[in-house]
């Protein structure tokens, strides 16, 4: 299981991901961040858990250096 890097922004950990559901069959993955700075959403989607996290993990150790 693949866990998620904080945020390098807001340093929150409060990152979470939960299955998309058509006709009760799981169809795709989100995660969601609650990003209290601008009082909004950072949203990843893909077709897996791994998928989303891998993503998230990459662009938040990319941007944590920018």
């Amino acid at each position: 299981m693949i866990e998620l890097n904080p945020c390098p922004f807001c340093k929150s950990s409060e990152t979470y991901v939960s299955p998309n559901r058509c006709n009760a069959r799981i169809h795709s993955y989100s995660l969601n961040h609650y990003y209290d700075l601008i009082k909004g959403n950072i949203t990843f989607t893909g077709n897996s858990e791994e998928e989303v996290k891998s993503f998230w993990n990459y662009e938040m150790d990319k941007n944590a250096y920018d």
